[in-house]
């Protein structure tokens, strides 16, 4: 992967480690990329209690890319 990256994952999911956004984020050929953490949700952030902050660092992410 050499596109710009955007990784978001729930703290809490129990379906993806936490070593796996990790390992991504360090092996990954992007030379932008962000890993983003929501301390509240589990697998399924855009489903989950902070889907408002997912959408908002979703935006942000790709504002910063695009301009």
């Amino acid at each position: 992967i050499k596109q710009p990256l955007l990784v978001v994952q729930g703290r809490k999911d129990q379906l993806v480690t936490t070593s796996s956004a990790n390992y991504l984020m360090e092996n990954v050929g992007s030379k932008v990329k962000e890993l983003v953490w929501f301390d509240h949700s589990e697998h399924c952030v855009l489903l989950d209690q902070e889907l408002e902050s997912v959408i908002e660092t979703t935006l942000g992410y790709l504002n910063r890319v695009l301009t």
